[in-house]
């Protein structure tokens, strides 16, 4: 499981641990993660459960490549797959929610994006809106389904100067 430090992304932890000891995160609106016991710990005591929980959403950056990275001051576009996998059927995002590293998408489609017959959702982002600094080796994507349940999800990425 991949978890996202608060500090990371300048949220502020403010919930207590799940049944699995991950604590959960909410960030001012409507952005939510998971920290594991380490990160939480800088943090203080925490209390109250977050509800509703979030789901962990599987990404993949640059879909089909083993190898991502990104060029902050290219015009071009990053395509972002949000896979279909047992906690998510990706066509219950609602794209309007998603950001990526800080970015809206300009467009998305379903497609099967990893050939395992189920439909996933593709979102493509221009690449100089993205919030990536050389120093950044995740990078992370948060939304809501069309329930209003948040997801999070984030993959590697290799940040070119």
């Amino acid at each position: 499981m991949s978890y996202f430090t608060a500090e990371a992304v300048g949220f502020h932890v403010r919930h207590s641990p799940d049944n699995n000891m991950n604590y959960v995160w909410e960030a001012s609106g409507d952005a939510y993660g998971l920290l594991d016991d380490h990160d939480a710990s800088k943090y203080g005591t925490l209390v109250e459960a977050c509800h509703p929980p979030v789901i962990e959403a599987t990404i993949d950056i640059k879909p089909g490549s083993d190898v991502t990275p990104i060029h902050p001051r290219s015009r071009g576009r990053v395509p972002v797959a949000i896979l279909t996998s047992e906690n998510l059927d990706a066509s219950t995002v609602d794209p309007a929610t998603v950001s990526f590293a800080g970015a809206t998408p300009l467009r998305w489609s379903t497609e099967d994006v990893n050939g395992d017959d189920h439909m996933d959702m593709i979102l493509f982002f221009a690449t100089q809106e993205l919030s990536l600094t050389p120093n950044d080796f995740e990078a992370y994507l948060t939304g809501e389904t069309f329930d209003g349940e948040p997801l999070a999800g984030s993959d590697t990425v290799k940040v070119k100067q």
